[in-house]
């Protein structure tokens, strides 16, 4: 399971439970490739978000049950992080942000507080409380007599 991704001076670096796996290419590449290699585009999701929602920033990708990522700056910033939110175990507040521990138990510091990483967390359940009701009743069939 991917932990996050972040960009580095040779392209980015995936953070797996166990390994590291380096990239020539950005963060914000290896993002639009996992969604094409789970059957949707980057550009077609975010539009689609804006669409059924108020969210117009910082919004979240929801690649499958076990990779949600959370953009913590703008996706094109160099700065920005990709974090995966199904492998976070713990969230601590710091003087100036928060420390996200994982699972495998490494350790990233945000400059998010709490509470902003809180509300985005409230919008990754919005979206995906969505996703999944469309799904389900877009797979009912419905009879009459």
């Amino acid at each position: 399971m991917i932990e996050y991704i972040q960009n580095d001076m040779h392209g980015s670096t995936i953070f797996y439970q166990d390994k590291e796996v380096y990239s020539k290419r950005s963060a914000f590449y290896e993002i639009k490739q996992l969604c094409y290699q789970h059957f949707f585009s980057y550009e077609g999701y975010i539009k689609s978000i804006k669409k059924m929602t108020n969210e117009r920033k910082l919004i979240p990708i929801i690649i499958n049950h076990e990779h949600v990522f959370l953009p913590t700056s703008r996706v094109r910033n160099y700065e920005n992080k990709w974090i995966n939110i199904e492998s976070i175990y713990q969230i601590n507040p710091k003087d100036k942000g928060v420390e996200i521990i994982f699972f495998s138990g490494r350790k990233l510091y945000v400059d998010d507080s709490l509470q902003q990483l809180k509300n985005k967390l409230k919008r990754i359940m919005k979206i995906k409380s969505m996703k999944v009701n469309i799904f389900i009743f877009n797979h009912i069939e419905i009879t009459s007599k």
